[in-house]
């Protein structure tokens, strides 16, 4: 719902490389802080729509 198809690819390697996730939400570029601003809007309604009622 909240996330492009290229972020969806992109974030499915954070589960096999974790260490990619941390190294992109210091990073300095603007494209990786788009990105994590996004992955966060995505993480923050996934547990809205998944949490516990």
């Amino acid at each position: 719902m909240t996330l492009s198809q290229a972020d969806q690819q992109r974030g499915v390697r954070f589960f096999s490389e974790p260490e990619l996730l941390n190294e992109i939400k210091v990073s300095d570029s603007v494209a990786n802080e788009a990105f994590w601003d996004r992955w966060d809007r995505f993480s923050e309604t996934a547990e809205r729509l998944c949490g516990s009622a």
